[in-house]
């Protein structure tokens, strides 16, 4: 059910790109730039180069310089969806385009089954899945060619399995959290940030409320089973060590202009893109004082500043954190609770946060925000 009803919703909301899988392709932003990495990540597949460190990180741009994959993401989990497709087809456009609808469907199906598994509920793992696949802020990415954006399938998968893994620790549940987080982090470097952004802010939260219920006796199971995540060390390492000896050697550093031109603004969390059918008009009116913020010759860029969570899902939020807040004031709640009412506070007051020399848009946190709360809200069900 969950994979049909994706493939219905996709070919639905983003009509008519189905009928145009052939054809559609953006000659502007980062399309075509992340199409050339996923036939990369083929030609690896190809030439067997794929654990050959040095051979796959020499791609054939910026000849003769190193290492010249680490100056952007690898997407080597899209990488790997694409790569049949295009063997099967030869066609580039047709590939890529597959790849992009694959990834809506797989969006949807991942928090399906993730709420699925929660709340044993169908009706309210489909809305769920809705809601996480099908936003202004995925859309807004795809006129871009921000690729790398739309691959969020696996970060469901990294919340549930660290959720359940931190309230009981299990060596099952500690490698089931280790393989998806590795398969997130290559499937979007983004994804690995925002996903650090969870571990440093749910783990301590978790780890305090659970000591203060079991005391010693937890921390032993949680350090003992956390010895599972040193199996995925020497993969993550293959396919990072070379972004970090290429930031230590050439000393990137993002301009503060540029930082702040990329940055979330409060504005972004109540517009969608232009070309959005129930919000484009809103979108439009409010534009020129949205353009006013730009310094002089910087086009406004929707694709980075589209945070809107939608009507219905943000009055959902609403509802939900009040609800947890009312089981909080009246003694009622537990653990999960209060959590939830911890990490969504944290993470929301984050993406409004731009402190230098930090140079990563927590406004992407927003990605977390919808995963946490749909999942989160689900686990106290």
């Amino acid at each position: 059910m969950g994979i049909i009803t994706g493939l219905l919703a996709t070919s639905l909301l983003t009509w008519p790109f189905v009928t145009k899988l052939d054809s559609y392709y953006v000659d502007v932003g980062d399309y075509q730039f992340n199409g050339w990495l996923l036939h990369h990540n083929f030609k690896a597949l190809q030439k067997f180069s794929l654990f050959n460190q040095k051979e796959y990180f020499q791609t054939d741009q910026f000849y003769p310089l190193p290492a010249t994959l680490t100056y952007s993401d690898n997407l080597l989990v899209p990488g790997l969806l694409f790569s049949p497709i295009y063997a099967l087809t030869g066609n580039l456009v047709f590939s890529v385009n597959s790849y992009v609808f694959l990834s809506y469907v797989l969006n949807f199906f991942a928090m399906y089954i993730c709420l699925c598994i929660l709340t044993k509920r169908r009706s309210a793992s489909v809305v769920g899945g809705l809601v996480y696949a099908f936003n202004p802020l995925t859309f807004a990415h795809i006129h871009q060619g921000h690729i790398q954006l739309l691959g969020k399938y696996f970060l469901p998968f990294v919340l549930l399995s660290l959720y359940y893994y931190l309230w009981s620790p299990s060596f099952k549940k500690a490698f089931y959290f280790g393989l998806f987080f590795l398969m997130n982090s290559l499937t979007s470097i983004y994804f690995l940030l925002m996903s650090v952004v969870v571990l440093l802010f749910a783990i301590p939260i978790i780890v305090y409320l659970k000591f203060k219920e079991e005391k010693d006796a937890y921390l032993f199971r949680l350090i003992k089973t956390s010895v599972i995540f040193l199996l995925f060390l020497p993969i993550f390492w293959h396919f990072f060590a070379p972004y970090l000896d290429f930031s230590r050697l050439e000393t990137v550093d993002r301009p503060k202009e540029i930082a702040y031109y990329y940055s979330s603004r409060m504005l972004d969390w109540w517009f969608a893109n232009p070309e959005s059918v129930a919000y484009g008009w809103l979108t439009r009116m409010y534009e020129p004082i949205r353009m006013s913020q730009e310094k002089a010759g910087m086009a406004f860029n929707y694709g980075e500043h589209t945070l809107f969570l939608n009507i219905v899902p943000t009055l959902l939020c609403v509802l939900g954190v009040r609800y947890a807040y009312k089981k909080y004031r009246s003694g009622e709640a537990g653990l999960k609770d209060k959590y939830l009412l911890l990490y969504l506070a944290v993470i929301f007051a984050v993406t409004f946060i731009f402190v230098w020399p930090f140079t990563v848009n927590f406004g992407m946190a927003c990605y977390l925000f919808y995963g946490e709360y749909v999942l989160l809200r689900g686990f106290n069900s």
